[in-house]
């Protein structure tokens, strides 16, 4: 029998994976009926059989549980990261602003309304114009220095509106600057807030890296022209350095003849049409038309 228990022994982990015969499975049966020993000996091999499995299966449990905890804390990890990139990213492409360099493209409309001075910016640039003065003394006057700049997002910097934009600066105290003072505007790149707590000997400074684009020395040029003994008389007033038109008066057969088409009296502090040339360029214009056509034109200038 002992020989058997071995033989029964060598089978039992064969028997309870059920990979034997049939008549292996029925030798092995007949066999246990009647040896307690064997008996015994399965039941120790049933109860380590499901204990393994039990701890394989607590095993692979906390495998899974950390592999689990892993992909969690990977996937949190990540999403911080995209949150801490694309927050300030999208902050900086929709708030941090930019100071457009100027040129020729960049329009300041320039003008007095109710008797106080309007600055109306134009640029291709979808952004807004900005704008701070300083009042400073020169020869016992007051001079008004204006500063003004164009300012612009990332995300205004590629909108696809490619038409022109319009800007009153709306930091600006209108109400502060006297049409009466002499005035001259720059436009610069410089801190706005700097160049308005700046101590009046360091505003030089801002100055030089600044842009003169006007200045109000208004002036008023009479021209007399005369072609076939036909007399005719054009009366323009303008501002001297930029040569932004206020008023055109007089026989305007030649202004039509050139393509303008709004022209009438008392323009000044008005809204005016922006028109593609200065006052300087259309005076010009005018002496050249009767030059070519045998006539000639003597200009009287008064400040």
């Amino acid at each position: 029998m002992k020989k058997n228990c071995k033989i029964i022994e060598d089978l039992l982990p064969l028997y309870l994976d059920n990979i034997v015969s049939n008549e292996t499975k029925t030798f092995v049966e007949d066999h246990l009926k009647e040896c307690s020993n064997c008996t015994k000996y399965l039941e120790g091999l049933t109860f380590n059989l499901k204990k393994n499995k039990i701890d394989e299966v607590n095993s692979f449990k906390k495998f899974l549980h950390k592999i689990n905890f892993k992909i969690i804390k990977n996937s949190l990890i990540i999403t911080l990261l995209l949150i801490l990139i694309i927050v300030p990213t999208l902050y900086f492409i929709g708030n941090v602003k930019f100071t457009q360099d100027y040129n020729e493209n960049i329009d300041i409309a320039i003008r007095g309304e109710n008797k106080k001075w309007n600055f109306q910016f134009y640029s291709p640039l979808e952004g807004y114009g900005y704008a701070t003065y300083r009042i400073i003394m020169e020869n016992g006057k007051p001079v008004t220095l204006v500063f003004v700049t164009w300012k612009y997002t990332l995300q205004e910097y590629f909108s696809t509106k490619k038409d022109y934009h319009v800007s009153n600066a709306p930091d600006l105290d209108y109400q502060s600057i006297d049409l009466n003072n002499e005035m001259r505007v720059y436009y610069t790149k410089e801190n706005l807030q700097e160049i308005k707590g700046a101590l009046s000997e360091d505003l030089d400074k801002y100055i030089k890296k600044s842009t003169l684009i006007f200045k109000n020395d208004k002036i008023t040029t009479n021209m007399k022209c005369t072609q076939n003994n036909e007399e005719k008389l054009y009366t323009f007033t303008y501002y001297n350095y930029n040569g932004q038109l206020l008023s055109s008066t007089g026989d305007n057969a030649i202004l039509k003849h050139l393509g303008y088409k709004y022209y009438s009296d008392n323009m000044e502090f008005k809204d005016i049409s922006l028109i593609s040339e200065d006052a300087h360029e259309l005076i010009n214009k005018i002496k050249n038309y009767y030059q070519e056509n045998k006539g000639i034109c003597s200009i009287e200038n008064k400040a």
